[in-house]
């Protein structure tokens, strides 16, 4: 009966019978279908768990560094006119928030052409200053379009500058100026910000599962009081910070932002061709604020632009798995997880405890 299982319905359960050392190898599509709702709430708790104490026993920075690494921070994004207005507004105010921050040296705003007006209404819809650029006539950016802005147009700024890519709805408080006093280690590392939310009331709080809106089966009013989901996983962020190496990868990750595992496809692609992620959001270093209290999302978010499980959680070789005609077992299965121990998977160090590993950064000194 097994190889009647879809896939989908298999990897979020495996993990939790293979911990109870249980044979499912002989158990109907039936089964399955009685007890997934039970295993998943379980891995759910109990990732929450881990996630919870991951964050309580970070080492705070108490001061800053006085060696400095970089001179600057250059923050790019991109800008486009939503269709709902009080969506649209939300977007503007995290991009006005962002210009008002005297920490960053320079502002990159790539203007998507479906915006139809020109530089001086721009400037009319925002306090701009000579610190802000806006790139007219742009494509929806992806990972790739932003990192060859910075290799065509910044082609000396190997090291005195870090870029700071972000989706256009989070903006950054004076913690951003950390970034400056990181160790990029040759432009090795790359860093990753898992969010923070901002609620209605303006209070700032850990991030949250987002819901599925109604048309997906969701109830949108969830979502207005703090404690209403889960803690969000550090395998979601929302910024990325590199030096200009990056620009020169051979990974393939012309993916558009904004994407459902855009983030996964990204730092997964770039670890393979050798560069090290780092989470230095999760544990709220730098925070990366998230403004999006009206859950509106375009139907496409919820689209992952390049179904490659090679490259995103769970991370299998489904081509591989298929040819050799093979299902997923407790071999590669991470204990209370649904993910899989894989080349690209660097968000667990080894499979037996699930615990998460040296990617999210628990104390910031190892990186000043």
């Amino acid at each position: 009966m097994r190889h009647k299982i879809p896939h989908d319905l298999i990897w979020p359960m495996t993990a939790g019978f293979y911990m109870y050392r249980h044979n499912i190898s002989e158990e109907s599509a039936d089964w399955f279908q009685a007890n997934i709702a039970y295993n998943q709430e379980l891995m759910f708790h109990i990732q929450q768990k881990k996630l919870k104490r991951i964050f309580e026993n970070r080492k705070k920075l108490t001061k800053y560094p006085d060696k400095i690494y970089q001179d600057k921070i250059v923050l790019l994004f991109d800008y486009y006119v939503h269709s709902n207005g009080d969506r649209h507004d939300e977007i503007k105010t995290a991009i006005q928030r962002n210009m008002n921050n005297k920490n960053f040296d320079e502002i990159v705003i790539f203007v998507e052409d479906t915006y139809k007006g020109d530089i001086e209404s721009l400037h009319e819809t925002f306090n701009a200053d000579e610190r802000i650029k806006f790139m007219l006539n742009s494509k929806r950016a992806t990972y790739r379009s932003a990192l060859n802005y910075v290799f065509k147009q910044h082609p000396n700024t190997h090291n005195n500058t870090v870029y700071l890519l972000c989706n256009n709805d989070c903006y950054f408080m004076d913690d951003v100026k950390l970034l400056k006093h990181i160790n990029f280690h040759n432009g090795q590392r790359v860093l990753s910000m898992t969010r923070v939310d901002q609620l209605p009331t303006g209070k700032i709080v850990r991030p949250r599962i987002p819901p599925l809106d109604e048309a997906h089966g969701g109830n949108l009013q969830q979502l207005k009081h703090e404690n209403s989901f889960g803690i969000l996983a550090p395998t979601s962020s929302d910024a990325w910070a590199f030096k200009h190496p990056l620009s020169k990868t051979k990974a393939q990750i012309n993916i558009e932002l904004g994407r459902l595992h855009c983030e996964n496809q990204f730092l997964s692609r770039i670890y393979e061709d050798g560069f090290k992620p780092f989470n230095i959001g999760f544990c709220e270093f730098i925070r990366c604020i998230h403004l999006h209290n009206t859950q509106v999302r375009n139907v496409e978010t919820y689209v992952s632009e390049n179904i490659d499980y090679d490259y995103q959680p769970p991370y299998v070789d489904f081509k591989k798995q298929q040819s050799e005609n093979k299902m997923r077992n407790y071999n590669d299965t991470i204990t209370d997880t649904g993910m899989a121990m894989h080349r690209n998977n660097f968000y667990y160090d080894e499979q037996i405890t699930g615990e998460y590993g040296k990617h999210i950064v628990c104390d910031i000194n190892t990186l000043l």
